[in-house]
Parts: structure tokens; sequence; C-alpha cells
């Protein structure tokens, strides 16, 4: 009953914002083209739930991200890979990028995600292929619920935090998903995106 109830709230929620926002889309679309060369649009392979890829669509706030031997995970001193950390003052970020980022509306194209069935507006942030490589029997468990444009961890640390904290607010949401939480987490996310908290 929650997921499908939550699932109606995604759709009710994420198109209505689409529309919304169009404008906002167009000046931001315009910017990033004056701002640097490349495509508006970043496109990257994540995993969602129970395994399932999935491209994800975000704004693109780095230039020459293509041609980058950077990885957008880093490993740990096991050489297991780490979830997708945003790094301080990475100079692959265009000038207009830090802004994006600064303020999460390089997520605004997820809402297309939303729409499409692979994301949720509350869920577990989607991880590259190439961190899942590296998950233990337990860090898989936050992939047994859809990914969210926002979630318990975002709220509570963002890219401050590492992945075992990262793993622990995740599978709570899972295990414990409800109209409520989802809602609740939904209006504790706003705060965080108008001040840019932790975020980078």
């Amino acid at each position: 009953m929650n997921a499908a109830l939550i699932q109606l709230c995604d759709i009710a929620l994420a198109a209505p914002a689409l529309v919304l926002l169009f404008p906002l889309f167009l000046v931001v679309s315009l910017l990033i083209v004056f701002d640097s060369p490349g495509k508006i649009l970043f496109q990257q392979d994540r995993v969602g739930k129970a395994g399932k890829l999935f491209k994800i669509l975000k704004f693109r706030t780095m230039q020459n991200i293509e041609k980058s031997g950077i990885p957008e995970y880093r490993r740990n001193s096991q050489g297991k890979p780490e979830p997708v950390i945003k790094i301080r003052e990475d100079q692959r970020t265009t000038r207009f990028g830090f802004f994006l980022r600064r303020y999460s509306l390089d997520e605004l194209p997820q809402f297309i995600n939303i729409l499409k069935g692979d994301m949720s507006l509350v869920g577990t942030r989607p991880p590259v292929p190439e961190e899942v490589e590296g998950y233990t029997a337990y860090q898989k468990k936050r992939l047994a619920g859809k990914p969210g444009l926002t979630g318990l961890a975002q709220i509570n640390g963002r890219s401050d935090m590492d992945l075992d904290e990262i793993v622990r607010y995740d599978v709570y949401y899972i295990q414990n998903r409800s109209i409520c939480l989802y809602l609740k987490i939904l209006i504790l996310t706003i705060p965080y995106v108008f001040t840019g908290k932790s975020a980078y």
C-alpha cells in the first residue's frame, strides 16, 4: 500500500514540477551553453532498484567530462570503490557548474527519471556500477529500494558522510518506508536546497 501511494505521489508531484520549472530549465540550459562548450545534459549509468541499470540525467556541471580520466568515485585504502562523492574545488567543474551543484539545480532533470519510473522523489542516491562492485552483502541492501532525488542521508549530512553512514540511513528508510516518512524527508530537503548546506 505504501509503495503504491508513494508512486502515485511521485507522479503527482514530479509532473507539475516539470511544467512549473520549464522556464528555469530554459534559463539554466542557456547559461550552460554560454559558460562552456559541451552538451547541456549529462547522462551516466547508475544502478537502480534490484541492480537494474538506468541512465541518470543531470545538467552538465563539468567541462570536457567525456575526456576526463577521473571517475566519479574514489577508492579506499583497500582499493575498493566508495560512493559517488563530490570533490571540493573539483577543477573539472565549470564556473556555473559550482552554482548548480551548490543548490542542487543540476539534479532537476531527474524529474524525468522519476516519471519514467527509474527513480522516486525519495530514496537512496543511485550509485555508479563501479561502486557497487565493491559492496558488501549489507551495503547491497541499499539497492532493495528505488533510488531517489533526495533521501534520509541527504538531510543528515549529504556529501560530508562516509559510505557506512549513508548505508545506515538508506537501509533504515527502505525498511521503514511510509508515506509519512516520505513527506517528512521532502519537507526537510527544502532548507538544505536553499542554503546549499553540505553541497559541493
